[in-house]
């Protein structure tokens, strides 16, 4: 089976930073933005091989394969992983589901956005990688739950800083006025 899915890059007109912390916990924050028509991708592919999982970063040129123990009993899986997101994402969904789904899948990602490019395309291609995995597993998650868990998995579990406007926007598409 092949599951796919995609999620919209943003801009943002106003209020970019104050969805940061310690700004948005002392003062609330506020944004206006829109998605467009760019996008991350993210496929799901059950794998050959029933002992490991792989992350394709197609636009990066980078892959990475792990013996699926090896991702749940090595605690510095994330700080050699180039996709730490990847990983990290595969790790948070899968605990959750217990031993009775296929875990050897492959993912493959794509983004039309370089990192860097300040349209949030981290967060959107983790909004992606989870709209996949909803599918895939049937978790039932509305986009408020799949924006919360790309929110969590990148700023708490990876510690990666930012805010919290890319996720919603990337989750929910369209314009967007958001109060945090």
């Amino acid at each position: 089976m092949i599951i796919r899915s995609r999620a919209p890059l943003r801009i943002s007109f106003g209020g970019g930073g104050t969805e940061i912390d310690p700004y948005r916990t002392n003062h609330g924050g506020e944004v206006l933005s829109t998605t467009i028509s760019l996008y991350a991708y993210s496929t799901i592919l059950d794998s050959p091989n029933s002992n490991s999982v792989t992350f394709k970063a197609s636009d990066l040129s980078i892959v990475e394969t792990y013996k699926i123990k090896e991702l749940f009993s090595k605690k510095n899986i994330l700080k050699r992983s180039k996709l730490a997101i990847h990983v990290a994402l595969y790790i948070e969904v899968i605990k959750d589901l217990g031993n009775s789904f296929n875990k050897a899948i492959e993912i493959i990602t794509f983004c039309d956005a370089p990192p860097g490019s300040g349209l949030g395309s981290s967060s959107t291609l983790t909004v992606a990688m989870i709209q996949a995995y909803n599918r895939k597993y049937n978790l039932n998650l509305n986009n408020d739950e799949i924006a919360q868990k790309a929110f969590y998995v990148e700023r708490i579990i990876l510690g990666l800083k930012g805010g919290q406007q890319d996720q919603y926007a990337a989750s929910f598409g369209g314009f967007n006025h958001l109060f945090f």
